[in-house]
């Protein structure tokens, strides 16, 4: 048996019965229309909306930041270049002997005699090392005083201490002296 409907009580129901079965079906409908599709569409649309706030938060912090990285890549540049500029002024320790090389070198340059040349301790500190190198030299007034000119200009930090010049000695290519003096080299820890 088939279940039929039969609406034909609905012919003799007073119109105010009728708008209100109307009214009911219609509430129920945007009720469950509420319940079912909007609320939820609702709550989706509101964390779809948060969710772009927080991501559009996050790519203004990741376009300041990169911002930063960049003036950060140009300052690191710019300490890069600093730093070599330092490092020959002030080079590891590790390079000590190729200055005392370069040393002696200028000495034979400008035909200076080492006599002696006695490398101290190396005294470490906390930024810089130092130290001492006692030379006992011969030469012309003219090639010690060119040995020791090209011994200031070197590009890294040499102190020139205790220099003292004695015997002078006439012969036919100048005043002949012999001097003692003590450089004061530095280097990086």
């Amino acid at each position: 048996m088939a279940l039929e409907l039969k609406l034909d009580f609905m012919y003799t129901m007073p119109k105010w019965q009728k708008y209100a079965i109307l009214g009911g079906t219609i509430l129920a409908i945007l009720v469950l229309y509420y319940f079912y599709f909007y609320s939820s569409t609702s709550e989706s649309l509101a964390r779809s909306i948060k969710e772009k706030e927080d991501l559009s938060t996050k790519l203004e912090t990741l376009i300041r930041m990169k911002g930063e990285i960049e003036k950060f890549k140009a300052e690191e540049k710019m300490l890069l270049k600093q730093y070599e500029i330092q490092a020959e002024i002030l080079p590891p320790s590790s390079e000590l002997p190729s200055l005392l090389n370069s040393v002696v070198d200028l000495g034979k340059s400008f035909k200076v005699d080492l006599k002696s040349f006695t490398p101290g301790i190396l005294t470490k500190g906390p930024y810089y090392n130092e130290m001492k190198i006692a030379l006992n030299i011969q030469g012309t007034y003219k090639n010690v005083t060119l040995f020791l000119d090209n011994i200031r200009r070197m590009k890294r930090i040499v102190n020139l201490e205790n220099l003292s010049l004695s015997e002078p000695k006439a012969t036919p290519e100048g005043m002949l002296l012999k001097g003692s003096l003590s450089l004061k080299i530095f280097s990086r820890p």
